[in-house]
């Protein structure tokens, strides 16, 4: 098997031996971007083999083996002196996929300021990413800036055509933009730079000030791998990072709880809950908080509503936005938190970085490109872990 080149030359890249197969005959594309094909003779009984060959395109492999409930990192070291942003995919040789988890770490000045974890990214033809985008945010001394940024990465055979549609917290639209995607491509965007990808996307002006949170509803015509982060620059102007919640709208709508493991309020800490409708239809309910033995934790909202259980009702496309008024206190004060939904289940990305990333064969989990800061991927494998002992947030739904 070879390959040629725009110049005409030829490169090998598999020659058969009789035992792995003979004489091949045609490949075909599958949609994991891979080539697939037979040979008429070779092999253990001598009748053909089928293989496949992966396509590469000029990208560096590097091999990774996991023991059973073993773990694995690879690393990249975010020393080169330009932004090379991009994204990666972990194909599996023999074995199960392992669950994979991308670390992104953001130094600025020699220090690191940042890090974010986020899951690998299997891909998908319908998505809602949360939007937070704030500009001179009120917040102790100073002010903040915060930010929604998305990668987009296609593996596909096929150019993606993909629809953006951008809703407030009450599912109006705000804009919708439409752009392409080729074979193998990747690009990484803030939402205020959307229009660099869909010509027709036109944010309103406003959007920071006024309208500050939303979803942005991704919908494609192939297959591809989502993420997202949230930056906040703050006083200091360090650029934080965190993950935002994407919701696979291909997936099964349910009606358990959801639960939040964790929860801090105090001593300078906040926590947002996010909630996202990927259902048809209202979904409504009610959010409690506990303490560390069960018993209901009254805490006050931002908005200065001091309780332990706090009704929701979102419209379908629709999100919701809990924040934690900041107590005062000592010490930081942490506190668990649980939660139960309505029809559909809530959904889960810089100067020098480093990124961690893993996935499946066909999953990919794209590094993430900023005009504030730059990106630096590293690559993890890892097998899933259970975190037990947490407290816990509950919130029961009421259709």
């Amino acid at each position: 098997m070879f390959k040629m080149d725009a110049a005409g030359t030829l490169t090998t890249l598999h020659s058969f031996t009789g035992s792995d197969g003979s004489y091949p005959n045609g490949l075909i594309q599958a949609s994991d971007g891979s080539f697939y094909g037979t040979t008429s003779e070779g092999g253990a009984d001598d009748v053909g083999v089928v293989f496949r060959l992966r396509k590469t395109t000029g990208i560096n492999e590097l091999k990774l083996t996991l023991n059973a409930g073993g773990t694995g990192a690879i690393s990249i070291g975010g020393t080169a002196a330009n932004v090379r942003p991009g994204y990666a995919t972990a194909a599996v040789d023999s074995g199960a996929t392992p669950y994979g988890t991308a670390v992104f770490r953001l130094s600025q000045n020699g220090v690191i300021v940042s890090e974010a974890a986020v899951p690998a990214s299997p891909p998908t033809r319908s998505a809602r990413v949360f939007i937070d985008y704030r500009t001179d945010v009120p917040a102790g001394v100073g002010a903040l800036d915060i930010y929604t940024g998305l990668a987009i990465a296609h593996r596909g055979a096929s150019p993606a055509a993909i629809t953006y549609t951008l809703r407030d917290r009450d599912a109006q639209i705000v804009a919708t933009g439409h752009g392409s995607l080729g074979v193998g491509a990747h690009f990484a965007k803030f939402i205020h730079e959307l229009r660099d990808v869909a010509p027709d996307f036109n944010l309103p002006a406003s959007f920071p000030a006024a309208t500050r949170f939303g979803s942005l509803e991704i919908t494609s015509s192939q297959p591809v791998s989502v993420v997202a982060l949230r930056l906040t620059t703050n006083q200091r102007g360090e650029t934080l990072l965190t993950s935002t919640p994407i919701a696979d709208l291909s997936a099964s709508l349910t009606n358990s709880p959801v639960y939040f493991a964790h929860l801090a309020d105090g001593g300078g800490f906040t926590t947002t809950l996010i909630l996202l409708n990927t259902s048809n239809g209202t979904e409504s309910g009610t959010l409690a908080i506990f303490d560390d033995n069960g018993a209901p934790l009254t805490l006050s909202d931002s908005g200065g509503t001091a309780a332990s259980a706090f009704p929701y009702s979102i419209p379908a496309g629709g999100a919701f936005v809990f924040q934690t008024a900041l107590a005062p206190a000592s010490f930081p004060t942490a506190r668990p938190a649980f939660l139960s939904p309505s029809p559909a289940s809530p959904p889960q990305f810089p100067p020098r970085m480093r990124a961690s990333m893993s996935t499946s064969p066909v999953a990919t989990t794209p590094a993430w490109q900023s005009p504030i800061p730059a990106v630096r991927p590293t690559v993890l494998s890892s097998r899933p872990s259970r975190i037990t002992g947490a407290r816990r947030l509950e919130m029961d739904r009421r259709s």
